[in-house]
């Protein structure tokens, strides 16, 4: 009995083993196997999706609805300020590493605000990867280089400006601006949970303030996020509750 054919085969970089009772067999099947490959080269070089398309529809499918407000907040500047301009006329399937080697160079500045823009590429790619759109993500490439200064920490406000900032709100004419400027001066507390609070909130006779909430943009969720119920300490003087 003639020993069965089975060789290992490359075909576009693909390892595949084609067998065949015989060197007939064998080569038809391997015909047949490049022609289901050239078949399908076809069926990939004939689609095409525009990136920014596809890329806000990524981002408002898979990643809008699933994460924190202000994690989507960042995600959507990185496209519009960054991603979009570059590469928002392009086709994804065109798409290659001196593209996006070419957003790196441009941006400058700080290294962790490209690696920012680096992730929600890489999400975006590797959907495409999964769509069957590109064969390998191009931002995985070893040629890709990213470089930038260090991130500097933001200098704390010194004694005499924390106290020219309390001295000017007296000044200020806009109730809502001032209550605002008041607590945030005054406050251990973040813009966002400044932004969120309501009367409610504010306990004037225990003297504690409750974070529940954090506002950030209306256009998500109604600007809201729900946080643990944190309490402050309003031991410091604070204009807010005087205000009308």
């Amino acid at each position: 009995m003639a020993k069965k054919i089975r060789r290992e085969v490359v075909i576009n970089g693909t390892k595949r083993w084609i067998s065949g009772s015989n060197e007939q067999e064998y080569a038809e099947n391997l015909v047949a196997a490049l022609a289901a490959r050239a078949a399908h080269e076809l069926q990939f070089a004939q689609r095409k999706h525009n990136f920014r398309t596809y890329a806000q529809k990524w981002f408002e499918v898979f990643s809008k609805p699933n994460v924190d407000i202000v994690t989507a907040i960042t995600y959507e500047r990185q496209l519009i300020r960054y991603i979009y301009p570059a590469l928002g006329d392009l086709d994804v399937e065109d798409i290659v590493p001196a593209d996006l080697q070419r957003i790196f160079n441009e941006m400058g500045g700080a290294k962790e605000t490209k690696l920012k823009v680096k992730n929600v590429l890489n999400m975006i790619l590797e959907q495409a990867v999964e769509d069957d759109l590109l064969r390998r993500n191009p931002l995985h490439s070893r040629s890709i280089r990213i470089a930038g200064r260090a991130s500097q920490p933001t200098e704390p406000y010194t004694v005499e400006q924390m106290s020219f900032l309390v001295q000017g709100i007296s000044r200020i004419k806009n109730p809502q601006d001032r209550a605002y400027l008041a607590l945030h001066a005054l406050h251990p507390l973040r813009l966002e949970e400044v932004l969120g609070l309501k009367g409610k909130d504010i306990d004037i006779k225990g003297r504690v303030i409750h974070i529940e909430r954090a506002a950030t943009h209306q256009r998500y969720k109604d600007g809201c996020q729900q946080k643990d119920n944190r309490p402050c300490s309003a031991d410091y003087p604070s204009f807010a509750a005087d205000q009308p």
